[in-house]
């Protein structure tokens, strides 16, 4: 089979093409997305240069997550090809509030910051208060007048959303009975996915007494237990869990079992 030749201009294109995406925004308004899970790469030398403090000149790249109140976001960063001559020391990360912009970034409080260990690695882990964009700050500076070099980096973003479970009032239940179990996320909005058991107290330990799976903010869960256990007064709770999601647990209650 005849070689493929591929004009350099063409080359040029596929490899500018392959490439594009790959790098943090020198301004928050133009800084792209996160996509959770996947490892994403920047480097200081494409960010944003700044006057420091000490008249010094910083760079910086910005990165955007979206975020809903409740979620829990884990962070892993690194500085690639560090060397561990401590001059790296001063880099790092700010992770700054929902809210920030590029006309307030110098009165904006970070949620936490962080420099790179001996390593030139660090994870930063923080819940969100609001539901929004939160902002990574990548820097070459994060003492003052003090600069370490321009540096490529990568990170990946992972996050856990929160649940609240609604688990409805009785008195009592009766073996197969169905209870609808109210799952939704801190704001109020639906969820889907996640499986929810409901669960019984005895003798110091929880059973599974039922399971289903959330549908639009709602599980129906069949309800099972033993014959043995009918007349007795039981705590009764229900758990969710999912692969993306927080485990929630209700505020138990008591029940008489039919």
């Amino acid at each position: 089979m005849a070689a493929i030749v591929v004009p350099a201009t063409l080359a040029a294109l596929l490899m500018c093409s392959s490439s594009a995406g790959a790098d943090g925004g020198p301004s928050i308004a133009s800084a792209p997305t996160v996509t959770y899970g996947t490892q994403e790469f920047g480097n200081l030398n494409n960010g944003e240069a700044v006057q420091g403090s000490c008249e010094n000149t910083q760079y910086r790249e910005f990165w955007l997550l979206p975020v809903t109140i409740g979620d829990r976001v884990t962070v892993n960063w690194e500085i690639e090809g560090w060397m561990s001559d401590g001059s790296e020391s001063v880099a790092g990360v700010f992770v700054l509030p929902v809210g920030t912009n590029d006309y307030n970034i110098d009165n904006a409080n970070d949620i936490t910051s962080q420099n790179p260990n001996s390593e030139g690695k660090n994870t930063s882990t923080f819940t969100a208060t609001q539901t929004g964009n939160i902002v990574l700050d990548f820097k070459n500076s994060t003492y003052g007048c003090l600069n370490g070099p321009l540096f490529a980096y990568d990170f990946t973003a992972y996050v856990l959303h929160a649940m609240a479970l609604g688990l409805p009032h009785v008195s009592s239940v009766r073996e197969h009975q169905r209870i609808a179990v109210a799952v939704s996320s801190p704001g109020g909005g639906q969820v889907s996915g996640p499986a929810v058991q409901l669960q019984l107290a005895y003798r110091g330990k929880w059973y599974v007494a039922g399971s289903a799976t959330a549908t639009n903010g709602v599980a129906t869960v069949r309800l099972s237990y033993s014959r043995s256990l009918r007349g007795k007064r039981l705590r009764f709770r229900a758990v969710a869990s999912g692969s993306s999601y927080m485990r929630a647990t209700s505020q138990p209650e008591s029940v008489k079992l039919r």
